[in-house]
């Protein structure tokens, strides 16, 4: 059985927009969603449409406290009971065709740690697909690290996954001093169990116009920081030395990442397009 687990807290009609997104899914096999509500406080529009989930069975969690929000993962995910958990975060929106995709990948590869696929993002004026050049394939150990360290993350965010639950549990919990990277570090943690699995066709819509960390410079600067020490651990476990390379790379990342994303908060919409071209030229192998 697959299990979709969406967290919330707060997700107003972001939610009720996935929901809408999973009741026009004609799954074909026995799937349960789990939502857990970390407390919520506006009156939860997105109850009103489960209802129209016909094709679900739906289970409503609330955890024993309001939790921070890695270790609200932390407990939703301890309660799931799927053999495959498919994580989905609000606004998120799945396309028609995903899980047969999905269900495709589970037959042919059942022994993956993770399955995941092509992310399309939903920005304010433009959509933008992250396809990595790959066909639908295996990502062995060694491929995922130099993935990461051309890319950084790679895979995307947590609604374009599915994990297989029985190495999800040697994997948890999500580590909670690192909220920026908390996803990135379970990816390692899968990879290092066993193939990965990528499946080429966007089938996640990532909505990018709902602003999902806080804005301020302060947050801003911690998230690069921590991403910094992630792509070092990457860099350790591929090459288990230090070179030039390495730190030529690392300063380039800050540099230009530290601009783009205050620049979000200060800079112009011209200067913030053009430090990003140049980052991805610079980024390249």
């Amino acid at each position: 059985m697959l299990e979709i687990i969406i967290p919330v807290k707060n997700g107003g009609n972001a939610l009720k927009d996935t929901l809408l997104s999973l009741s026009n899914i004609d799954f074909n096999k026995k799937c349960l969603l789990t939502i857990s509500d970390n407390y919520s406080s506006d009156n939860c529009p997105w109850k009103k449409v489960i209802s129209e989930l016909k094709n679900l069975e739906v289970k409503l969690l609330v955890p024993p406290k309001e939790m921070d929000r890695v270790e609200h993962w932390n407990w939703a995910f301890s309660k799931t009971t799927g053999l495959w958990i498919k994580p989905v975060m609000v606004g998120d929106l799945i396309k028609v065709n995903y899980f047969k995709e999905v269900f495709n990948a589970i037959e042919e590869h059942p022994n993956s740690s993770l399955i995941f696929c092509t992310n399309q993002e939903q920005r304010k004026d433009k959509v933008v697909y992250n396809y990595i050049h790959l066909e639908n394939q295996i990502v062995n150990f060694e491929e995922y690290l130099d993935l990461s360290l051309k890319n950084f993350n790679f895979i995307g965010a947590l609604s374009g996954v599915v994990f297989n639950k029985e190495k999800l549990e040697k994997a948890l919990p999500f580590e909670e001093k690192y909220p920026w990277t908390a996803d990135w570090r379970i990816y390692t943690k899968l990879a290092l169990q066993g193939p990965l699995f990528y499946i080429k066709y966007p089938g996640i819509i990532l909505n990018r116009k709902i602003t999902r960390y806080s804005s301020k410079t302060i947050p801003v600067v911690k998230g690069i920081l921590e991403e910094i020490v992630y792509w070092n651990e990457i860099w350790e476990l591929r090459y288990q030395k230090n070179s030039l390379n390495k730190y030529l790379r690392i300063l380039s990342y800050l540099f230009l990442q530290f601009f783009v994303r205050i620049g979000r908060i200060y800079m112009p919409s011209k200067m913030r397009v053009f430090l990003v071209n140049n980052y991805k030229k610079i980024r390249k192998p």
